[in-house]
């Protein structure tokens, strides 16, 4: 059995890496695919981190009330 084709696609937050992603099978054929799934992550990971932010700011203007 051969080894597994993959595309690593990195994982970009505030122009740092912050990660990569791995997609298997034949590079021409996954590329779009293996893109999506990056720029995806990529959103979650962003999506997170403003909610993370809002929730320490409220915390923050609570603890200061």
């Amino acid at each position: 059995m051969g080894a597994l084709e993959v595309i690593k696609m990195p994982l970009i937050f505030n122009n740092e890496l912050i990660g990569v992603v791995g997609v298997t099978g034949n590079p021409e054929e996954i590329k779009l695919i293996a893109n999506i799934i990056k720029m995806t992550a990529e959103m979650l990971i962003e999506r997170e981190i403003d909610i993370d932010k809002k929730i320490l700011k409220q915390t923050t203007l609570n603890n200061y009330i």
